[in-house]
């Protein structure tokens, strides 16, 4: 099955911190930025744009997949020693790079066909978007969680705060595992997906002994449960 991917790509939080300049002014939060990448996507059916997206490209790599999003992050901030410890104007930078499909210049789709790709695409970016979401509520709860915390030893707090930083991305990384499984039953529903996966599922049908379940779905009247397609 082809997936989406998202990855996450941080330097070392008691590298970061440490070296940071001093700042005179408390910043609550860090900044966020998303930028957008487009490979192009070329056919005339269903099947031939769905293999241009699905072949291993330079742009993918080897992976097989529709979209990704990356993310690099980096850490502001500086430590304040008093009777504790804290760190003062902490924020978490995170860039993310969204890379999705685009048809290429001079492509003649039909009008079905061309709006079946548009509707493709437009759920891949509502997709990759989702994962932006989810990753930035977790960056969110890191900077709250590290701002909260307070140690008479700026070492520990540092040991403290990078333990934080890990565990929130261990469950953004739970989360969006989760949230990709969910989305596979919707990407079957998806018109193109479903034109371009059709001829394969028709051949393999046609090599397969008849079963009781195959003469079920035969009968007349039998209406398939993926749900209607998104023409």
């Amino acid at each position: 099955m082809v997936a989406f991917v998202f990855r996450l790509l941080t330097a070392g939080f008691v590298l970061a911190v440490a070296a940071y300049p001093l700042a005179d002014k408390a910043l609550a939060r860090g900044n966020l930025t998303t930028s957008y990448k487009y490979y192009p996507v070329s056919g005339k059916t269903a099947a031939s744009l769905h293999r241009s997206m699905t072949v291993p490209t330079g742009f993918f790599s080897s992976e097989k997949v529709y979209a990704n999003i990356t993310m690099k992050s980096s850490f502001k901030g500086h430590f304040v020693r008093g009777k504790t410890c804290r760190i003062k104007g902490f924020g978490i930078d995170a860039k993310f790079i969204v890379r999705l499909p685009r048809l290429s210049k001079g492509a003649k789709l039909s009008p079905h066909l061309k709006r079946q790709f548009r509707n493709f695409s437009s759920y891949v970016r509502k997709h990759e978007l989702t994962h932006r979401s989810i990753w930035t509520r977790c960056l969110r709860s890191a900077e709250r969680r590290i701002m909260a915390i307070r140690y008479k030893n700026c070492n520990k707090l540092d040991s403290a705060a990078a333990k934080i930083i890990l565990n929130e991305w261990a469950k953004c990384e739970t989360r969006n595992v989760r949230f990709d499984k969910l989305e596979q039953k919707r990407l079957l529903r998806l018109s193109l997906v479903k034109a371009a996966l059709k001829p394969a599922r028709s051949v393999r049908s046609a090599h397969r002994k008849p079963t009781r379940s195959t003469r079920v779905l035969a009968k007349p009247g039998y209406r398939r449960t993926l749900g209607k397609a998104n023409d």
